[in-house]
């Protein structure tokens, strides 16, 4: 689980970690993916799933970011 602080916030998620959960992503924050295979943000979003209220990122071999 990820939390971040007041103000702008830059996740940083690196292959190889396993699954996150992101509690309270704001306009602000930004995710840096790193040694992930994603070139573009079109790509990114290709891989993103509507969760209820919440976004899943599917990152590969079973890793995902909510």
């Amino acid at each position: 689980m990820l939390i971040g602080g007041g103000g702008a916030d830059t996740f940083i998620i690196t292959k190889g970690h396993g699954s996150d959960l992101i509690t309270d992503f704001g306009a602000d924050d930004s995710i840096r993916l790193n040694g992930y295979d994603f070139m573009s943000f079109d790509a990114v979003k290709a891989n993103m799933i509507q969760v209820g209220t919440n976004v899943a990122l599917m990152l590969g071999s079973g890793e995902e970011l909510v």
